[in-house]
């Protein structure tokens, strides 16, 4: 047991030690304690004095004698004190604390141990104003009881676990169990209590504190960093909360390069306003020469183009910013700290831009490879590329790959100012199909036929899927793979993945889905269909397949028996 002992000492030891290297809080009692005089608050009154004014900060605790039935039953009551504890707070435990004093130990030779209890009070009550005859009422079942002897238990606190009623303001009577004792004297049955105390353990309210950030217009700033008392981001509304203890604290927000604080104090649920100023803010964009450049994009925070003075502007909060202007390729910036109104001037070459917008014929967009006067450039997902470009004649090649095939046009076009050029590419378009049985299982083999008002196609099925290159416009659609199933119809105008599942009992459709093929799938337009399910081990024989098979397997049989037959001839003439 002592080896065991010293095991587990040693990995505690081990547990805690990688606790603090992850700098992790062990702290098991989260809570805050607090002890409150109630000696104000404790009054005694004696059954025998009816009418007489309970004492003040101290009392007794006696039994009816049943020798001497004329000797008086006493009681203590201790109203609740104030806690001052703020508002909100939870209180997990409470503890009454009653002091008992030694006066009668020349007397009491009884050391028995009796039981005390203590009983939620359940109307108000006035501890000056107190009688036997006025005492409030109080609960029949006692919230806590002890078990202590009048003659050794005494120069010491007892103690009553009362949580539960913490929440009354009341308080208790602090009484005998059974107010009734044998022996000759009753002095053997009192207890002096001296004085009286409150303990109790409780956890701080939590409030929410929600850090507001505007600019001196009232528009909410986002994306500002709040770092004490926590850390967040505001969000679009310019906003960021958190649930905190009760307390003081400072707030501290981060913006563009300046720090801003308030004090608070978190005595319910709270808004920490902030303002921070705005100041105009002025870019003018020149040449080289000084002549003012229209059309150039300046881009965070202002986010404008210039207009044909080659200026633009923007109310901006205080703060550092580095503002970046783009005219073509040629892109310059400058950092600048706005604490006042100012116009800053950004010198960029002049250059043609050239934009180019590729389509197919269905009006997709397409990221196609461009080519120019021997630059090549690819296009966005959505179609667009541009370029910076010396002003002539320009021919230009766009082509686009769908899965293997690749599909092109070209296009001439003069630059002599900011341009922009639309290609079309007329494609086909790749389309997947996909079949399975509603049992689970999929074709093996089989064959679609896609038919336009322009060509007819058969595409052959392996394990339940097929590839095309398709037109567009409207296809019907069959197909062959045991059973045979008219489709019906699909329209074509991008590329697209579809889903079958077939009855083969019934040799029909029971499920479609179609699903368009995004440029998002599979880096369109290179499209890798699925990997097909598994197969049935051994395979199914379709059912409409399975008299085919015996014809073919007779056959088979009286071919060999003829052969066999003829070869036997011919050896016998010989």
């Amino acid at each position: 047991m002592k080896a065991n002992g010293k095991g587990l000492a040693a990995l505690l030891m081990l547990i805690a030690s990688l606790f603090a290297l992850l700098n992790v809080n062990l702290n098991l009692y989260p809570y805050l304690t607090k002890t409150i005089s109630a000696e104000n608050y404790l009054a005694g009154i004696i059954d025998a004095r009816p009418d007489e004014t309970a004492l003040i900060g101290w009392g007794n605790i006696e039994s009816r004698h049943n020798v001497f039935t004329n000797n008086p039953i006493q009681r203590v009551l201790v109203k609740r004190p104030p806690l001052d504890i703020p508002a909100g707070s939870t209180i997990t435990k409470a503890i009454l604390r009653l002091y008992t004093k030694d006066y009668n130990k020349d007397y009491c030779t009884d050391t028995a141990k009796r039981t005390y209890c203590a009983h939620k009070i359940l109307q108000d009550w006035n501890p000056n104003t107190l009688t036997w005859r006025n005492q409030p009422s109080f609960a029949s079942t006692p919230t806590a009881k002890i078990q202590k002897s009048p003659k050794t238990d005494v120069n010491q606190w007892w103690e009553f676990d009362v949580t539960p009623d913490i929440n009354s303001p009341y308080g208790w009577v602090i009484k005998d169990e059974t107010e009734d004792a044998y022996g000759f004297f009753a002095w053997n049955y009192i207890v002096f209590i001296d004085t009286a105390e409150l303990y109790i353990e409780y956890t701080l309210p939590k409030y929410t504190l929600t850090v507001s950030v505007k600019d001196s217009d009232g528009k909410p700033l986002s994306d500002v960093k709040v770092t004490a008392p926590f850390t967040a981001t505001t969000d679009s509304n310019g906003q960021a909360s958190s649930s905190l203890d009760y307390g003081s604290y400072t707030v501290t927000i981060s913006y563009l390069g300046y720090t801003y604080t308030q004090n608070v104090k978190l005595d319910s649920t709270k808004t920490v306003s902030f303002t921070i100023p705005n100041y105009q803010l002025t870019i003018k964009v020149v040449d080289t020469a000084n002549n003012p450049i229209s059309g150039v994009g300046v881009g965070a925070p202002i986010y404008k183009t210039t207009d044909t003075q080659g200026t633009c502007s923007a109310k901006l909060p205080k703060g550092k910013y580095t503002i970046e202007a783009t005219y073509g390729t040629k892109k310059t910036s400058v950092s600048i700290d706005l604490t006042s109104d100012r116009t800053v001037s950004i010198t960029i070459p002049l250059e043609y831009t050239l934009n180019i917008r590729v389509r197919d014929q269905c009006g997709n967009p397409l990221p196609a490879t461009l080519t120019i006067d021997g630059q090549t450039l690819v296009c966005g997902k959505d179609g667009t590329a541009s370029l910076s470009i010396l002003p002539g004649t320009k021919n230009i090649k766009a082509s686009v790959t769908v899965k293997e095939k690749e599909f092109s046009t070209t296009g001439t076009t003069t630059v002599t100012k900011h341009t922009t050029v639309d290609l079309v590419i007329n494609r086909r378009f790749y389309w997947v199909f996909y079949f399975n049985y509603s049992d689970g299982t999929v074709p093996e083999k089989g064959s679609i036929t896609l038919t336009h008002p322009k060509e007819v196609l058969k595409v052959p099925l392996t394990n339940g899927v097929g590839e095309a290159y398709l037109l567009d416009g409207i296809y019907r659609i069959t197909v062959e793979a045991s059973p045979a199933v008219d489709l019906g119809t699909i329209e074509v105008n991008s590329d697209g993945k579809i889903f079958y599942t077939l009855n083969k009992q019934k040799a029909q459709l029971e499920q479609k889905e179609e699903k368009e093929i995004k440029q998002e799938d599979e880096d369109y337009p290179i499209i890798t269909p699925p990997t097909p399910p598994p197969q049935p081990t051994p395979p199914e024989i379709p059912w409409i397949l399975i008299p085919s098979v015996y014809i073919y397997t007779l056959v088979a049989v009286l071919a060999f028996g003829f052969i066999l037959a003829a070869a036997v001839a011919l050896r016998r003439r010989r």
